[in-house]
């Protein structure tokens, strides 16, 4: 059986990726790969790659996510997010 932390974070997984795939983007969901990557959501127009963590983050934990998921934003139509807590509003900001 699954432990706790993992029981939440793949239900806020869920959430994001319902989120997205409700307003017409195919979404990929890296599970288990233990990697920056979460979730991709992409359409026609654009590609979002997630990074997801169901707490608040600190500045410099912010900081470091970004650069590494920086790294994976080879096309100009992908941009990288990280969504905590507060995710609807940090939705709001990146799109």
């Amino acid at each position: 059986m699954p432990n706790k932390n993992y029981i939440k974070g793949r239900r806020f997984e869920y959430k994001i990726r319902d989120y997205f795939k409700n307003r017409g983007y195919t979404v990929i969901r890296s599970a288990g790969s233990h990697s920056e990557i979460d979730l991709i959501a992409f359409n026609k127009t654009f590609c979002y790659i997630l990074q997801l963590k169901n707490s608040q983050l600190s500045k410099n934990a912010r900081l470091r996510l970004h650069s590494a998921l920086a790294g994976h934003t080879g096309y100009k139509f992908m941009k990288p997010i990280i969504l905590s807590k507060d995710w609807e509003e940090e939705i709001r900001r990146a799109i």
